[in-house]
């Protein structure tokens, strides 16, 4: 059986935007909540605008038994590493995003889009997703975050990157007045829509969904040189979202 670490490589992906010659990328991964197949971002990525073109990859089940296999519980899949389902879609009528422009967060619903038959995704539910006023983190705790910094990713096998960092502001404190916190971890462009985890080992070795990346943070004199440090918005943000997007989709 597959660790958590390595099944939620199979829950992110690289988000390709294109409008009028406009090129940008970030990160985005699943969420599945009453039967709907979410696609969580950065507000500043994801955008409700209908002449934005998004398209994403996602992982294909193999028709032999042959190749790497993905073993989650019960269920044994072989994936075709090399023959990717590649997704295009719009936001129109599928976007939901915080009415606070100051959370950058958003997602769009893309169930029958981005799950076809024989796509092979590892979305987690709404259980997995941390209530910060609940809980019991403090600085220093290690976190790890999946993702494409500078678009770059295991090409050849269609995998994101894996970093680490440990939480570097007080918990109960909302980072600077908004709901983030900040992570001590190099935090590059790509990376925005990354989802934060932290292992809950006393919980049998499973994870729990702290964060969402939303950038890197660069010195004044110069922009272009990081300081090894990231914002993420904070997990409570994203169980409103999830939640506002069920009922709003809901009552279309």
């Amino acid at each position: 059986m597959n660790s958590w670490q390595e099944a939620v490589l199979f829950n992110t992906t690289e988000i390709v935007a294109r409008r009028s010659g406009e090129e940008w990328f970030g990160t985005g991964f699943f969420i599945l909540a009453n039967d709907r197949l979410f696609l969580v971002s950065n507000r500043h990525v994801l955008e409700d605008d209908k002449e934005i073109d998004y398209s994403i990859t996602v992982h294909r089940r193999s028709s032999v038994s042959t190749g790497v296999v993905l073993e989650l519980g019960s269920n044994r899949v072989h994936i075709d590493y090399g023959n990717p389902f590649n997704i295009h879609f719009k936001t129109t009528d599928r976007y939901v995003a915080p009415q606070d422009s100051d959370v950058d967060l958003a997602l769009v619903d893309l169930t029958g889009i981005a799950d076809p038959p024989g796509a092979v995704i590892v979305p987690f539910s709404p259980s997995k997703i941390l209530d910060w006023n609940a809980s019991l983190l403090t600085p220093g705790v290690e976190v790890m975050f999946v993702g494409y910094p500078n678009s770059y990713s295991d090409a050849m096998h269609n995998l994101p990157v894996v970093r680490t960092g440990t939480i570097a502001s007080l918990p109960m404190l909302n980072f600077g007045g908004t709901p983030t916190f900040l992570i001590d971890a190099q935090v590059r462009s790509g990376s925005s829509g990354s989802p934060v985890y932290i292992s809950a080992e006393s919980s049998g070795g499973t994870f729990s969904v702290v964060g969402v990346i939303q950038s890197g943070v660069n010195t004044f004199e110069d922009s272009s040189r990081h300081l090894g440090l990231g914002h993420a918005v904070k997990s409570s943000e994203l169980f409103k979202l999830v939640s506002d997007a069920l009922y709003q989709l809901a009552n279309k």
